[in-house]
């Protein structure tokens, strides 16, 4: 408490409320001086509001208001009783389905991708251990041609899949938001899916039980989301677990349901604002990054590790020189086949 004479006193509390675990992530009464985590909150906060009552802030900020009273009045029986009763609110409109965006869609998103993930793991699993792709590299198929055939297949059935639920969320569900963005974020999720898919092939040889432990995997991957689930949570934490397509894709859903449920909806003029330490736009990047991500840890894993069958290469490869040469070599070669084949077609 500091006296400045005849401005009256400032006070200053720092109050240590933690209710969770501590640290970043713990929930405490809101602190004012920090802006809003969900500035298009339109409900009132009345958990903050008992917290202030319950927690104790509100004793001490009583205790002090005593205090300079006793010391104004040179009375040591003066006091005050504090009365509270909350702001008065105009009329707001509160969205049961911010709960469903937020909290449900992210779970549904990602159980509708459990079956191509299942699917499209066991059947590269099945070519490798059967060692079609090795015949096939054999006989001049390049790995590009081949994992381009994948991605084809994969976004074939992801984007009819992804179609379908977007056509369900247009019937009175997202009647705030551009449909466009929503369209947008599935598709970026589903590409990034496919990055976790060349991930967890990588990691198998045999294909008995690598669809199942596979999406074991894909599903786990979802929990690593839990530290950031708060939105008092730092945007740098949040950023760094985003590099996982699922816990992006959560943190997406948050932001979205939020703007949905508030009536204000989701459009591009707002794609970048701040929500629980959060931005749309900022969940489609991360959703790119994490797909391009896993899809090249995977690649690299497809050549280091220990295999039965085909060329193992050094841990460091792609640092080599040689690896560099062969690169340049195999596009001078590509260079010199299309001219070939540019001359026989002027010869014929």
């Amino acid at each position: 408490m500091i006296s400045d004479g005849a401005s009256g006193y400032k006070l200053e509390l720092y109050f240590n409320d933690q209710q969770q675990m501590g640290g970043p992530n713990s929930i405490g009464i809101p602190n004012t001086q920090k802006p809003a985590y969900n500035p298009v909150q339109t409900t009132p906060d009345v958990s903050g509001f008992k917290d202030y009552l319950t927690r104790g802030y509100s004793t001490l900020q009583n205790l002090a208001a005593n205090v300079v009273l006793k010391i104004e009045t040179g009375k040591d029986d003066a006091a005050i009783t504090y009365l509270s009763s909350p702001m008065p609110a105009s009329n707001n409109k509160s969205d049961p389905y911010t709960q469903i965006l937020t909290s449900t869609l992210p779970f549904l998103l990602l159980l509708i991708f459990i079956p191509p993930v299942y699917n499209t793991v066991f059947l590269q699993v099945k070519e490798k251990e059967s060692r079609i792709k090795e015949s096939m590299r054999m006989m001049g198929m390049l790995d590009s041609a081949y994992w381009l055939s994948w991605y084809v297949y994969y976004s074939c059935v992801s984007t009819m899949m992804v179609f379908l639920a977007w056509l369900v969320l247009l019937i009175n569900v997202i009647p705030n938001s551009n449909p466009f963005l929503v369209l947008v974020f599935f598709l970026f999720y589903a590409q990034a899916v496919f990055g976790e898919i060349i991930f967890l092939t990588a990691l198998f040889e045999n294909s008995k039980y690598s669809g199942l432990v596979g999406t074991l995997m894909y599903f786990g991957l979802n929990l690593l989301g839990i530290p950031v689930q708060q939105p008092t949570t730092s945007p740098a934490l949040k950023i760094a677990l985003s590099f996982i397509p699922q816990v992006a894709m959560a943190q997406t859903c948050g932001v979205f349901g939020n703007l949905e449920g508030s009536g204000v909806g989701l459009h591009f003029d707002n794609s970048t604002e701040l929500i629980s330490n959060y931005t749309f736009l900022r969940g489609l990047i991360m959703l790119a990054v994490s797909g391009l991500f896993f899809a090249l840890l995977g690649f690299y894993l497809d050549r280091v590790l220990p295999r039965t069958y085909g060329e193992r290469l050094p841990v460091f490869f792609c640092f080599s020189k040689k690896f560099c040469c062969c690169c340049c070599r195999n596009a001078q070669n590509d260079d010199v086949f299309e001219e070939q084949l540019d001359a026989t077609d002027r010869e014929r």
